[in-house]
């Protein structure tokens, strides 16, 4: 990817993480949704 436009501001954002219910205790799950987060910590636009 190539960023376009880097000295435009753009407005923040909600983020959903959505998943079954039935998976609501799942290790990989919680792991995942770690990782994710993580990850976007570091994100910029």
């Amino acid at each position: 990817l190539v960023q376009l436009l880097p000295e435009t501001e753009v407005p923040s954002f909600d983020t959903y993480f959505a998943y079954p219910d039935a998976m609501k205790n799942q290790a990989k799950l919680h792991v995942f949704r770690d990782f994710i987060i993580a990850k976007a910590r570091s994100w910029s636009f």
